[in-house]
């Protein structure tokens, strides 16, 4: 019968309301399994059984000491399978990734930085995954048909994965504002929100009847879903590409986001075509077994990465911007051998308001953080002076006054972070010390060894061997490391 989506689903709340009370269907199926099994007729017995669960939803009939006849069939067996709790490695591994995936979208939200929009989008991405990992343990174990209101309880979520992940990386990537015709995206999850609104409000024994006719009931709206998900999924994954390689060519994503950029995306990617091969599955279109086990796999797989990323490199969820400059601001800070006290005399006379300073400081840390504009051999106080677009003395005032430091020290502090991070991330040697002062901003060797060796006691290559050690070392023992979520800093 041909039916419109939304007469579709009239059609099936009023079939499960009626269904589920029809106690006359339940006695008679009930009365049948018993006689057939204590007649010896083991396939009648199985299919009135299974029948009967069906339909009532009782779940311990199965134990009636009328089937013992049955305990040797394929189909008893079958029946204790798909409808009786069970404990497995899978089901534990799946409520484990679920329960860790939780707590780090808490822990996320909790970490103090400037960018909890940011912070907010990942950890609504790992909290959705990690309902719907949840709902996938609960349908592995049979705990679904305990738990009857986990009924559709990630579903909702299904249209905003791609979302959450595209704007996060927008947002972080670039610094996007987000405007009000953004909220189109959300159109999608509102639609399926009031489609699946019924059948959140159907009782216990409503949902409980629906889970165990699944099949019956879902099949054409079911197919809708899975296809609205297929489209976009594979929407989004091309757009969170597309970020992905820009993401290259922006001067203002440090080389370890780069790379936590490129493995999220392509973790999602395989995500996305394993879904699709899910849903083509579904769909009767193809017929892959265990599809839906590699599926959630790879779901949990991208959840305890981010975990494990959460723990160990708690630095790729700082913003690319004001984040990280607050954090070079507070290591900076500690190198400074001038006070606050002795700032504050010097400049008593001076005509520059609190507001304009502010201003000033916030702009020179978008030069330093988004444009490295100390990356820049030829630059001078002047030349930063003019692009603050204000005087020389100014500018000098708000670096003394807000980093606590000379101009030539706060342009070294940020060369050297940034010589360091290429250092870190050149364990195997492939550039030059020369290549690495030049890329810097330095205009020769001397100078860069000079100034690098004055901040860390290193020279550049011996901080290059040490750092690899380090890299060893905790290869070898992942708990040596000193970096964790708590601490909120980062090598």
């Amino acid at each position: 019968m041909n039916v419109g989506f939304p007469n579709f689903e009239q059609e099936t709340i009023s079939e499960i309301k009626e269904n589920a009370s029809n106690q006359d269907s339940i006695n008679f199926h009930k009365t049948e399994s018993i006689k057939f099994a204590e007649s010896g007729e083991i396939e009648q017995a199985n299919v009135h059984l299974k029948k009967y669960i069906q339909a009532s939803g009782d779940l311990t009939f199965v134990n009636q000491q009328e089937f013992i006849t049955l305990e040797d069939s394929i189909e008893y067996q079958d029946i204790l399978k798909t409808y009786i709790p069970k404990f497995n490695t899978w089901v534990i591994f799946l409520l484990f990734s679920s329960i860790i995936g939780i707590f780090i979208a808490i822990i996320l939200n909790l970490q103090k930085n400037r960018n909890k929009s940011a912070n907010l989008l990942i950890a609504l991405f790992v909290l959705f995954h990690s309902i719907l990992i949840a709902d996938f343990g609960f349908y592995f174990s049979n705990y679904s048909y305990q738990l009857p209101h986990s009924l559709f309880l990630s579903t909702t979520f299904s249209l905003l994965y791609g979302p959450l992940l595209y704007f996060y990386f927008k947002k972080t990537v670039s610094n996007y504002k987000f405007k009000t015709v953004d909220l189109l995206h959300l159109m999608p999850s509102l639609v399926l929100l009031v489609y699946i609104l019924p059948f959140y409000l159907l009782t216990t024994n409503e949902k409980l009847h629906l889970l165990l006719n699944f099949e019956k009931y879902l099949v054409t709206g079911g197919s809708y879903i899975v296809l609205s998900k297929v489209v976009s999924l594979g929407t989004y994954a091309m757009l969170i590409f597309r970020i992905s390689r820009r993401s290259s060519r922006n001067l203002s994503v440090t080389p370890q986001y780069q790379d936590w950029l490129k493995k999220v995306s392509w973790f999602f990617f395989v995500y996305v075509i394993s879904y699709i091969v899910y849903g083509l599955s579904i769909m009767d279109i193809i017929d892959i077994p265990y599809i839906v086990h590699t599926q959630v796999a790879i779901l949990a797989s991208l959840v305890l990465y981010i975990a494990y990323c959460a723990f160990t490199k708690p630095m790729v969820f700082l913003s690319t911007t004001a984040d990280i400059a607050t954090e070079h601001v507070k290591t900076i800070s500690i190198y400074s051998n001038q006070t606050s006290d002795v700032t504050s005399e010097k400049y008593q006379k001076s005509r520059l308001t609190l507001n304009f300073s502010l201003e000033l400081k916030e702009n020179l840390l978008e030069l330093l953080i988004r444009d490295k504009i100390y990356k820049e051999n030829n630059l001078t106080l002047e030349l930063l002076a003019q692009k603050l677009q204000t005087n020389r003395h100014n500018a000098s005032q708000v670096i003394n006054e807000h980093f606590n430091m000379s101009f030539f020290e706060l342009i070294n502090q940020y060369r050297i972070k940034e010589a360091k991070d290429l250092l870190e991330n050149d364990l195997h040697k492939n550039m030059k010390i020369i290549d690495v002062a030049y890329e810097v901003g330095y205009n020769n060797k001397v100078t860069f060894n000079k100034s690098f060796k004055k901040e860390t006691s290193l020279t550049p290559t011996q901080y290059q061997d040490y750092y690899k050690q380090k890299a060893k070392t905790r290869k070898l023992d992942p708990f040596a490391s000193e970096t964790n979520l708590f601490s909120g800093s980062g090598s």
